[in-house]
């Protein structure tokens, strides 16, 4: 299947504005990585000049980044579809080379990676002034809050990793 993210990595590749051709008429883009096994990897906000690429392209975009505490995450991205093991083991797939922490990494390491990846997108909204940067909790009141604040239906929004299923 072609992703959000296929179309961006295209892009970058091509050197074409990041989000060209990508999708029609959205007004957000959330959690817009690529990650196919044995294949590819790719997330702007974390592969080579995604952040930048982005707002050269769109200078006057908003950002909104729903953060939670280091540990909370961790935790959650070990439960998830085994997303902390795979990203670990993906480290010799085309784009992600020292992207993540190793596969024995331990959990402080996971917390550092989460914590290093918040400020970077901090310190890029800074140092980019005419992007708007919303830092918004992940909490149970997300939803109501990206209502509030962008007019985003709130059923949109919301803890996701509760299913058993993804328990791993």
């Amino acid at each position: 299947s072609h992703t959000i993210g296929d179309c961006m990595l295209e892009n970058t590749q091509n050197n074409l504005p990041i989000l060209q051709n990508c999708v029609h008429g959205a007004r957000v883009f959330t959690d817009i990585g690529v990650y196919q096994l044995r294949k590819r990897c790719y997330y702007p906000q974390l592969n080579r000049d995604g952040l930048e690429l982005f707002a050269q392209a769109y200078p006057r975009a908003t950002i909104m980044m729903a953060v939670r505490n280091s540990t909370q995450w961790v935790t959650s991205a070990s439960k998830y579809r085994n997303l902390k093991r795979r990203w670990a083991k993906g480290q010799n797939r085309s784009g992600c080379p020292g992207l993540f922490p190793s596969p024995n990494a331990e959990d402080g390491e996971w917390v550092e990676f989460y914590e290093r990846h918040t400020r970077k997108v901090r310190e890029f909204a800074r140092g980019h002034p005419a992007l708007t940067y919303v830092e918004i909790p992940l909490n149970d009141e997300i939803g109501n809050v990206v209502d509030d604040i962008f007019g985003f239906t709130k059923r949109c929004w919301g803890h996701t990793n509760v299913n058993e299923e993804n328990m791993g």
